[in-house]
């Protein structure tokens, strides 16, 4: 998990589905990550009739409120870059009350298990941050993120995993993937 961070910030993630979380423990821990969190995370989707969306979600450090942007030029079937800002919330109610005031309909709640590995050099910088979600319905996958679309693959190529293995999807992706529907609607 991390803290949320300041100003906003381009993350670039990618996915490589259908994995034994176990096997790929072994693998990061093996490599010197660090698992830095362990536990069920809670998180509400919010969109608006501008196609906006907005996450509310329960980690280890507290609520912390999730606006990613649209899609970078650079973003691939590998790779998803996007614009993202996202600030401590310290009273969630209040925070629902506030977006669905100013036109925000929670669309859905969505609960999974997540595992976080950190990966740091000697200097104490990440330079490794690899997630295993555990979804009630889909077989386990391994998130990848970093802040460029290199990097997500030379991470990815590092655990053994090939760019044809690593996808953009979303979680609409999933459920049209799987045939499942990923949280409750609201």
């Amino acid at each position: 998990m991390h803290a949320p961070s300041a100003g906003t910030v381009q993350e670039a993630e990618g996915k490589v589905l259908d994995i034994d979380p176990e096997v790929e423990i072994a693998k990061l821990l093996s490599l010197g990550y660090a698992r830095t969190f362990q536990g069920e995370l809670i998180a509400k989707f919010f969109v608006n009739d501008r196609d906006q969306a907005l996450r509310l979600r329960l980690e280890e450090s507290g609520w912390v409120l999730n606006y990613k942007g649209g899609a970078a030029p650079e973003e691939t079937e590998q790779v998803k870059i996007r614009p993202e800002l996202e600030t401590g919330v310290t009273v969630p109610e209040n925070m629902e009350a506030i977006l669905e005031a100013i036109g925000f309909e929670k669309v859905r709640t969505v609960t999974k298990t997540r595992t976080t590995f950190i990966l740091e050099n000697g200097a104490g910088e990440k330079i490794g941050h690899v997630e295993i979600d555990e979804y009630p319905g889909i077989p386990p996958l391994l998130e990848i993120e970093s802040d460029t679309h290199d990097k997500v693959l030379a991470i990815g190529a590092t655990l053994g995993f090939p760019p044809e293995r690593i996808v953009s999807d979303t979680i609409r992706d999933l459920e049209k993937r799987y045939g499942v529907r990923l949280g409750t609607k609201e």
